[in-house]
């Protein structure tokens, strides 16, 4: 019966996170972070698609991420790679008329903000 009741707490835990994680938080700040480039990426299939990301007509697409923490590591991985003196200083998530979009708001070295836009729809709410 002890079991049972473990399984049971440990089901309720699980959903009460997974509801933590719902689109609500849409268009909210995360907090920030620098951006450290990463030796290797944990999913080696991931690949990028799209544009520059400088808008959302224009938005990086990432390919193959098995779930969000997967392609959510590939977007800071794309912009370590591609803009490595950049810093992160938030992330919004974006309904678009065509997708669903991670903004990342970001830093140059002279002071000037710049959103770089993922479109996330292959793997939005996939764990």
């Amino acid at each position: 019966m002890k079991i049972f009741h473990l399984t049971l707490a440990i089901a309720g835990i699980l959903v009460l996170s997974a509801c933590a994680r719902q689109p609500e938080t849409l268009a909210t700040t995360r907090g920030s972070r620098d951006i450290a480039p990463v030796a290797g990426q944990k999913n080696p299939a991931i690949q990028y698609g799209g544009g520059d990301g400088l808008s959302m007509a224009t938005a990086v697409v990432i390919l193959h991420a098995k779930g969000e923490d997967d392609g959510v590591r590939a977007e800071y991985n794309w912009i370590a790679i591609h803009h490595p003196d950049w810093k992160t200083r938030g992330q919004a998530l974006l309904q678009g008329k065509t997708g669903i979009y991670d903004q990342i708001i970001c830093v140059k070295p002279d002071g000037k903000t710049v959103n770089v836009f993922f479109e996330i729809s292959g793997f939005f709410g996939k764990y």
